[in-house]
């Protein structure tokens, strides 16, 4: 994957990478995005990776090469891929069960996305199943995603005028494909048979929507680590702009601040920068 970011924004303290699998096409679609604590996100990277995902070793070459990535010296700290298509699902388990570990914490995830959850946070706290158990041990890599709560949070964000919490950057470099792949989708009323809304659906307006899904998968990385994790982590490594907006978004967080030797050296335990 070839890296086209030459600079890192300065707010920018967390970086995801969510990727969407099509087997029939044969290729990858990798999204990589930049976030700051308080939600505002830029898009660093967007390719096809042309491959076999049915293909063990191609899969587990790519999340290695993406594992190697740094933008300016910064690493992919978290790492998602989609495995809803039952084809492919047993091929993404065994590259994620091989991705390596970042400081001693996991990595890579498989991401399955759950529809129906209305209300419900983004990350859904699924009981791990005998089959995950058996699949990955008892620290899951299986993260469940709300994909309707996602669509809907990515859709308020797209329309964030200026930049500002939420605010989302896409340079033109992109293209326009990119983009109108994020809108790909609708929402629509659900109605019973006596036409009274019960709820609502997301419905595809066109028929690529890999940048939609890559998308959701990142937001969801993002919402997964605790706000107090970042929150060290940026004391830790002397982040001011984002230890800034986590004070203003969480004061109570600065209570706790980190400030010795030790805590600066421990921060690779948080996500290994």
């Amino acid at each position: 994957m070839q890296i086209h970011t030459l600079e890192l924004p300065a707010p920018v303290l967390l970086i995801t990478c969510g990727i969407d699998v099509q087997p029939q096409a044969g290729y990858l679609a990798a999204l990589i995005m930049g976030w700051a604590p308080d939600g505002e996100t830029w898009v660093l990277e967007w390719e096809l990776i042309p491959g076999n995902p049915r293909d063990v070793g191609f899969l587990t070459r790519t999340l290695q090469t993406l594992y190697s990535i740094q933008i300016q010296g910064v690493p992919i700290h978290r790492l998602g891929i989609d495995s809803k298509d039952g084809n492919v699902t047993t091929y993404i388990r065994h590259a994620v069960q091989a991705a390596p570990l970042r400081a001693g914490s996991i990595w890579a995830y498989e991401t399955q996305g759950v529809g129906g959850r209305v209300g419900e946070p983004i990350v859904l706290s699924e009981p791990q199943t005998r089959r995950d158990r058996k699949a990955y041990g008892q620290a899951s890599r299986l993260l469940m995603i709300n994909t309707d709560e996602a669509k809907q949070e990515l859709m308020e964000m797209l329309q964030v005028p200026s930049p500002m919490a939420g605010y989302v950057h896409i340079p033109k470099r992109v293209g326009s494909e990119f983009v109108a792949q994020l809108t790909s989708e609708k929402k629509i009323p659900r109605t019973d048979q006596d036409g009274i809304i019960v709820g609502h659906v997301w419905k595809p307006i066109r028929e690529r929507n890999e940048g939609l899904d890559c998308a959701v998968i990142n937001l969801a990385l993002f919402h997964a680590v605790a706000k107090r994790t970042l929150y060290q982590y940026a004391v830790s490594i002397g982040h001011a702009d984002a230890t800034a907006r986590l004070d203003a978004m969480y004061p109570t967080l600065a209570k706790q601040k980190p400030t010795s030797r030790p805590r600066r050296v421990a921060r690779s335990s948080y996500l290994g920068r």
